[in-house]
């Protein structure tokens, strides 16, 4: 329960900071920001949380538009943090 607890702390602005530095077209950032998100969620089993943040590295690693994924990752994130 600990994991989750420290995920959940971690995670908790994560999607602010991935979609300010979208805004600011600082792609390499938020891919960072979301390689880390998969990482830690791999760790623990969080597959949903996974698969949004790997759909979103894989866009901004090509460089496109990546507000279906921004909000996919979002959405699963707020179910992970309101709902454990």
């Amino acid at each position: 329960m600990e994991v989750i607890d420290s995920m959940r702390s971690d995670f908790a602005p994560v999607m602010s900071e991935i979609k300010k530095f979208i805004d600011q077209g600082n792609l390499k950032g938020a891919k960072q920001l979301a390689h880390k998100v998969k990482g830690a969620s791999a760790s623990v089993g969080a597959i949903d949380i996974y698969s949004a943040a790997d759909a979103l590295e894989a866009k901004l690693l090509l460089g496109e538009e990546a507000i279906v994924e921004v909000e996919n990752l979002d959405q699963t994130l707020h179910v992970f943090l309101n709902n454990q």
